[in-house]
């Protein structure tokens, strides 16, 4: 019973921090990766680069899907 209730603990956390549909990142999590990069960044001396893509009409495609 523990392995299944931990299993499915797991798949939540996934679905919890990814999109359903293209299984990337959600915003909550790629602005905590973010935040975890930029603390990585700065206790290594290192610079960071972050770009972000807003692909209109997608909210169209996603509802139809």
């Amino acid at each position: 019973m523990v392995k299944i209730v931990k299993k499915y603990v797991a798949e939540l956390n996934v679905r919890a921090v990814t999109d359903e549909l293209t299984g990337v990142a959600n915003r909550r999590e790629a602005f905590n990766q973010l935040g975890k990069q930029i603390e990585l960044a700065e206790r290594n001396g290192r610079s960071l680069t972050v770009s972000f893509i807003d692909l209109d009409g997608l909210k169209v495609i996603n509802d139809n899907m």
